[in-house]
C-alpha cells in the first residue's frame, strides 16, 4: 500500500502540467480544424445586371472586372471587342484562364512553343511567333481553358463578348 501512495504522489505530480499541456493540445487542434475564413466578401452580381454591362461593354468595347480583389487568387471579367488582334503570343507562369463566349466570334491560336519569347515582367511572356499552335474559332458559348504556360493569342475579326476568369497561383520555382 505504500508504494500505491508513492505512485499517486508522483503521477500527482506530474498529472496537472501533463493535464495543462494536452489540454492546449487539443485546443490547437481544434483550432486548426476550425472552418476557413473568407478573405473578400461574396460578390452577387443580377443576371440584370450583367446583362447591363455587357451591353454597355458592346457599345464601347473594352473589358470591365466583375470581380477583383488582391485577397483571391481570381479575378471575373467581362470582355468586349471589335476587329482586333493580338501581335504577340503571350504566355502567364503563374495564370490559367478560362473563356466562355457571351456573344459574337474569336479565333484563339493556342499551345505550340514559343519562337524567341522576351520577359515583360515576373512570368509574363511575350513573342511574334510561335511553333505548332492550333487555331480554334470559338462561338457563343464555346469555353476554352488555358493552363499557365501555354501559348496564346486572340483575333476578332468582327466582335466579340467574352466571360472571363483567371486564376493565379504562386511562381513555379525552377
Amino acid at each position: 500500500m505504500h508504494s500505491r501512495n508513492k505512485q499517486t504522489r508522483s503521477i500527482g505530480r506530474i498529472g496537472l502540467p501533463l493535464i495543462v499541456a494536452l489540454g492546449s493540445a487539443v485546443a490547437m487542434l481544434a483550432q486548426e480544424q476550425a472552418p476557413a475564413r473568407p478573405p473578400a466578401p461574396y460578390v452577387f452580381r443580377s443576371a440584370q445586371a450583367i446583362g447591363d454591362l455587357i451591353r454597355s461593354l458592346q457599345m464601347t468595347p473594352r473589358t470591365s472586372d466583375i470581380v477583383r480583389s488582391d485577397h483571391l487568387p481570381f479575378n471575373v471579367n467581362v470582355v468586349s471587342e471589335r476587329a482586333a488582334q493580338a501581335a504577340l503570343f503571350e504566355v502567364h507562369d503563374t495564370r490559367d484562364h478560362v473563356f466562355l463566349v457571351l456573344d459574337g466570334t474569336t479565333r484563339i491560336d493556342v499551345g505550340g512553343e514559343l519562337e524567341s519569347p522576351r520577359s515583360t515582367g515576373p512570368g509574363e511572356w511575350r513573342a511574334p511567333g510561335c511553333k505548332g499552335y492550333e487555331s480554334l474559332t470559338m462561338v457563343k458559348g464555346d469555353l476554352l481553358t488555358i493552363p499557365r504556360g501555354t501559348p496564346h493569342r486572340r483575333t476578332t475579326e468582327k466582335s466579340v463578348t467574352i466571360l472571363g476568369i483567371s486564376v493565379s497561383a504562386p511562381m513555379p520555382q525552377k
